[in-house]
């Protein structure tokens, strides 16, 4: 029987060390671990911070998408005014193979 790599279930680009789920010893140390960083001042972020975190990464990813749609539709314009016509078979008459009769030849 032939197995297809790409059915197979892969995380990342070798086998892991251990398949197996954490133990009841992990979910004991984890919780505690966690419960240390929320006691601890200033390691763990509240609710109020993690909002106005979510926000202000939202408002630099709607700068940053308008700087880029801004960028995109000037290279667009450049492109089309200065670059399009000079390799455009219905201005260009070096590149008309076509007759053209809307563009003089001189």
């Amino acid at each position: 029987m032939i197995m297809l790599a790409c059915f197979s279930k892969r995380y990342g680009t070798c086998d892991p060390v251990d398949e197996s789920g954490p133990s009841a010893a992990d979910e004991v140390l984890s919780g505690h671990l966690e419960q240390v960083l929320r006691d601890s001042p200033n390691v763990m972020e509240s609710e109020q911070e993690s909002q106005k975190r979510e926000y202000v990464l939202g408002a630099l990813n709607d700068i940053i998408q308008d700087w880029t749609r801004e960028v995109m539709v000037s290279i667009y314009i450049y492109i089309y005014i200065y670059i399009h016509p000079i390799y455009s078979p219905w201005t260009n008459p070096l590149i008309n193979s076509c007759n053209n009769p809307f563009v003089e030849y001189s």
